[in-house]
């Protein structure tokens, strides 16, 4: 089962982790996107987006504060969900796509808000390696 939780944090952190990225390669596009969505300051929250995706997505992959990463996905997932993907706003296919845009996020948050009942540290993580060399070196 250990493998299994890896494999699951490997991908979500990975998505998480070329999400982020993807906010930095693409502000601009993204900027004026969430502009016309009517968010104020869009290319600061564009930035502030990209770095809680990033946060999120080390957190994930490498074990490391997962409660932080936790955080930071719910402050990402959240607001942009609600501001971003308003489907009820929308008539015909934009309505069909920020649907499906919707649904995808809320999957995203529950997924997300299940990893707060794993016990830390979590199997193959960082916290838990160094744990394990603390605890040799201390018995030698």
């Amino acid at each position: 089962m250990k493998e299994i939780f890896l494999v699951g944090r490997v991908l979500l952190g990975g998505f998480l982790l070329y999400s982020g990225i993807h906010h930095f390669t693409n502000l601009e596009t993204l900027s004026q996107h969430a502009a016309a969505k009517g968010v104020p300051m869009a290319t600061a929250g564009v930035v502030v987006a990209g770095i809680l995706l990033l946060v999120a997505g080390l957190s994930f992959l490498l074990g490391l504060a997962p409660k932080v990463g936790i955080a930071a996905s719910v402050l990402f997932l959240v607001p942009v969900t609600l501001t971003m993907h308003q489907f009820w706003a929308h008539h015909g296919m934009a309505r069909a796509n920020e649907l499906v845009e919707f649904t995808k996020n809320v999957g995203l948050l529950g997924a997300v808000l299940t990893l707060a009942a794993v016990p830390e540290p979590w199997p193959y993580g960082v916290e838990s390696r160094r744990r394990l060399f603390r605890w040799r070196h201390a018995t030698i």
